[in-house]
């Protein structure tokens, strides 16, 4: 509902494009591709699902077929700064909630040869576990195709199963228990102030992606695996770090990714995934080990009680009436976008955007078969700026070696600010000193 809210304000707004993009090798049989994704596209009952406006609000439609072709740019697109351009403005031009496709599908032909898919959902109808299960079908089906063997049955379970279980769980007891665990995790925080959007909420992002060296993403690797404590807690460590110490504060949220979903939806493409907050106080004398069981604990909890949503979770909480946000940094990771095989070619996919942005959010894409983790740092564009932007991923980077490094350090040895920043506030910031006019005693 919140979503369709928000997009219903703003129509104009494409925040709420998410999905990918894969590079495919010229050997493609076009013919193939196309008939591997009208098969899954007729397997995902979540693209069955239309929205109508009535006066009592909007109403849910499934089971209705999409109305959609595959778009394809007749112009080769040139690597680099050009097919960049064209992405952009795929994913900034916003899907209609009332047409006749919650999705988008556009093949681009390269001018060196190959071709790069990419697949936009709009989130109301699909998360990132989701675009995941759809595009490993795709890649199922076009092999037996382009092979010419026997399809395989379809391998998605009902949507109408999965949004009967969310409504069962919703309706019951354990519901009930979960939020009012929540209400007391929750009480008395009164969020972290953030900045007034520039452009609104509905803004859009910017991004800066960096890819760890083959060094740091084994120690990252070896550093879990010896210390027992999961990548997502490592960097969610590192977050709240960064948001803590940046707002000179001893406590804070980050929010959690996680897919929300029983053994039964993991089956099944659709939009389940919630934001969980991990409220974590920082005392700067204590070790980055300390943080991180701590770190672990709340993940546990979370975990544990995943299927409230946050939007509960801040109704409960009240408005804070001063902008503050309830998970001002996000974590998301995503360890489930490996490579799949096209004609026994690889290909990875590439994220375009998971959604909205509240103020900054962290993506790491933790597959076995790289070896340079790649990590998006995002922000929300009307709230920041790309400095803003470069110096979070500068300090968060600088925290997260910090751990790895040395997890018995404490958390305050690693400096926040860096020199240029310390020059400005213990230099210029403080040269305060100014001529003084001569004074005749009375």
């Amino acid at each position: 509902m919140e979503i369709w809210l928000a997009q219903a304000l703003m129509p104009e707004s494409a925040i709420y494009n998410v999905g990918e993009t894969l590079q495919l090798p010229a050997s493609l049989d076009v013919e193939a591709f196309k008939a591997a994704l009208n098969i899954a596209v007729s397997e995902t009952d979540a693209l069955h699902v239309r929205f109508s406006r009535t006066d009592r609000g909007p109403l849910q439609h499934t089971g209705i077929s999409p109305r959609w072709r595959i778009l394809e740019d007749p112009e080769p697109a040139k690597v680099g700064t050009d097919l960049d351009r064209r992405l952009q403005r795929e994913l900034e031009t916003p899907i209609d909630l009332e047409g006749d496709a919650l999705f988008r599908t556009t093949l681009f032909r390269l001018d060196v040869g190959g071709f790069v898919w990419c697949q936009l959902f709009h989130h109301i109808v699909m998360d990132g576990f989701g675009r995941h299960l759809f595009m490993r079908r795709v890649a199922e089906l076009y092999n037996q195709i382009a092979g010419g063997l026997p399809l395989s049955d379809r391998a998605f379970g009902a949507f109408d199963d999965l949004l009967a279980d969310d409504r069962a769980y919703h309706e019951s007891d354990e519901a009930h228990r979960d939020r009012g665990l929540w209400r007391r995790e929750l009480s008395g925080f009164k969020g972290t102030a953030s900045r007034t959007a520039a452009g609104g909420s509905m803004a859009g992002f910017r991004r800066q992606a960096v890819r760890l060296s083959p060094e740091d993403t084994k120690a990252l690797h070896d550093f879990s695996a010896v210390s027992g404590v999961g990548i997502a807690s490592i960097l969610s460590a590192a977050a709240a770090a960064v948001s803590a110490r940046t707002a000179a504060s001893d406590e804070t949220v980050v929010g959690f990714v996680a897919s929300a979903r029983t053994k039964a939806a993991r089956s099944i493409p659709g939009a389940i995934s919630n934001v969980l907050p991990l409220r974590l106080s920082l005392d700067l004398r204590e070790s980055w080990r300390d943080l991180l069981g701590r770190v672990r604990e709340r993940v546990q909890f979370a975990l544990d009680h995943q299927r409230t949503r946050l939007e509960d979770m801040r109704r409960d909480l009240g408005p804070s009436g001063d902008g503050a946000e309830l998970t001002p940094v996000v974590v998301n990771v995503i360890p489930f976008f490996e490579p799949l095989q096209f004609g026994g070619e690889a290909a990875t996919p590439r994220n375009l955007s998971n959604g909205p942005v509240d103020d900054f959010s962290v993506v790491a894409y933790p597959h076995r078969s790289e070896d340079c983790l790649r990590i998006d740092f995002n922000a929300h564009a009307g709230r920041r700026d790309d400095e803003d932007l470069t110096t979070f991923r500068k300090r968060f980077l600088r925290f997260l070696s910090g751990i790895v490094s040395d997890a018995d350090a404490s958390i305050g040895s690693v400096d926040l600010l860096f020199g240029d920043e310390r020059s400005l506030v213990l230099d210029r910031w403080n040269a305060t000193a100014a001529p003084v006019p001569p004074v005749t005693p009375a």
